[in-house]
């Protein structure tokens, strides 16, 4: 555990020195390992060096370390197989406060999961990087620089019996660049417009594609510490070599599969209580996705999402449930039956943390996910949990 938190230290100063170096705004200090090795052991002095370099910026981060289990590592219809494992988190904040000229924002988000007892299974693995700069152009209007990456890997079980194995490692790496304007009616009422285009690769599964999104968001306060916001969006996505398919899932070579999708949302967020404490929001979503060719991958879907979160006195606690509804309009059950394919999928989170002292906390996450359809092999539910420490970096 000491190596670990050793480790998270030394990446929090390396991630520094690289950020400052990327945006030309820290003036470089040389340090050498000596005085390194002596910031990492002293919290305190970490945290002043941090504010020094990081004159006008705000930072903070967090490390997780638990031990979970699973009942269906690999989300299989059938033979589910139960697997313990080592679940360790990063996550990063950097944001340049306010100025005459503008604001800047960096996430980064890390999650690696290693497995043991499952069959074909050893790790799993999530990255997410999205960086927002924004440049005020008057007094209501900003423009935004954004760019985001992602990156998962995870191995699925697609066996249709027990007899017929088929496991599949599922590698995706993503990378965006976009921009945004934004104009304040007033200070609580800020209209959006943005596009962004993405490079999307998976590796063998699914091929390469192109994707480009626009998005309309509307947010403005409702009633009683109310915050409304309504968005719309429209994504068309080209493929380079995937081929469309007929209405019975055949391939139709020579042509490119092209898919529109075409999305609204909106959302009701509150906060509750004298010192607002606690918040709530309740998200309403309707999707509808078209290909290029005879409609095979032609599906409507609506989804609700609740969630509440709150922190009191050293105790956090977030709660999170939600289904997507989706009903496909070519593809049917089986290729002989005319009943159209439908499946609901259900989730559901909890998470619970408590301070220890100083940066320490002990955490708890509950995470449940299931999939209902009238096409067998859609089907399979999850159960799994973790507990474990946090560490908080940064400001306190």
């Amino acid at each position: 555990m000491n190596a670990t938190i050793h480790m998270g230290r030394r990446v929090v100063c390396l991630l520094s020195f690289i950020l400052a170096l990327a945006i030309n705004v820290l003036k470089a200090q040389e340090i050498s390992d000596a005085e390194l090795d002596a910031l990492l052991e002293d919290p305190d002095a970490l945290d002043a060096w941090l504010e020094e370099e990081f004159t006008g910026w705000d930072f903070s981060a967090l490390g997780r370390v638990g031990w979970g289990r699973s009942d269906n590592v690999l989300l299989a219809t059938v033979n589910p197989q139960t697997g313990d494992y080592v679940r360790s988190e990063f996550e990063m904040f950097l944001t340049k406060l306010p100025d005459d000229s503008g604001e800047f924002f960096s996430y980064l988000s890390l999650t690696d999961l290693r497995y043991s007892g499952v069959e074909d299974a050893d790790k799993e693995q999530m990255f997410l990087s999205s960086t927002q700069w924004k440049r005020y152009l008057s007094d209501r209007l900003s423009g935004v620089l954004k760019a985001q990456y992602v990156y998962f890997d995870q191995i699925l079980d697609l066996s249709l019996t027990e007899r017929q194995e088929a496991r599949e490692r599922i590698q995706f790496h993503g990378y965006g660049l976009g921009s945004d304007l934004e104009y304040l009616f007033t200070q609580d009422d800020e209209l959006t417009f943005g596009f962004i285009v993405l490079r999307e690769e998976y590796a063998e599964v699914l091929g390469n594609d192109w994707l480009g999104r626009l998005e309309f968001e509307w947010e403005r306060p409702f009633w009683l510490s109310t915050e409304l916001s309504a968005k719309l969006r429209a994504e068309k996505r080209d493929y380079d070599e995937r081929s469309q398919r007929d209405i019975f899932g055949r391939s139709v070579e020579g042509d490119r599969l092209k898919v529109n999708r075409n999305s609204a949302m909106i959302e009701l967020s509150k906060s509750w209580g004298k010192q607002k404490l606690l918040e709530s929001a309740l998200e309403v979503r309707f999707l509808r996705n078209r290909d290029n060719g005879v409609g095979y991958y032609d599906y409507d879907q609506w989804s609700i999402d609740l969630s509440l979160e709150g922190e009191w006195k050293g105790f956090e606690a977030r709660a999170g449930i939600g289904v997507d509804d989706s009903e496909f309009l070519i593809q049917t059950v089986e290729r002989f039956n005319p009943l159209p394919r439908k499946k609901k999928d259900y989730w559901g989170e909890l998470f619970l943390r408590r301070e220890l002292g100083g940066r320490w906390s002990i955490y708890l996450l509950a995470e449940f996910e299931e999939s209902n359809s009238n096409v067998v092999t859609d089907e399979y539910d999850v159960l799994s949990g973790s507990l474990g420490f946090q560490i908080d970096f940064g400001e306190k």
